[in-house]
């Protein structure tokens, strides 16, 4: 179904949610703030949202700089860890992994 707002940023979308111009899928993490402040309602909390895995990319290097290496760490913690793992109610959360490029 198509409607007549079309946007692909979401920022956008949480502005026009916000508008009150429609319901939109967006990252619970992007929305917190709103949904705790009552600005937004989450409509169906028991249906799980898509997920797609993370892959983070990079030349083999003998000394990985450290601002790469705490991107990763950072992507691991707030995401996930390797495969699709499980929340507290069972869902899927997104994995994230890094792999060393080969030359």
């Amino acid at each position: 179904m198509r409607g007549r707002l079309d946007v692909n940023g979401g920022l956008a979308l949480r502005e026009a949610a916000l508008a009150g111009l429609g319901i939109i899928l967006q990252p619970q993490m992007m929305l917190q703030e709103d949904l705790d402040a009552g600005r937004l309602v989450r409509l169906f909390p028991d249906w799980p949202a898509p997920t797609w895995p993370i892959h983070v990319v990079h030349l083999p290097n003998a000394h990985m700089p450290p601002k790469l290496e705490s991107f990763i760490a950072f992507l691991q913690e707030t995401l996930g860890q390797g495969n699709e793992r499980q929340n507290a109610r069972g869902r899927s959360k997104p994995g994230v992994s890094a792999r060393r490029r080969a030359k």
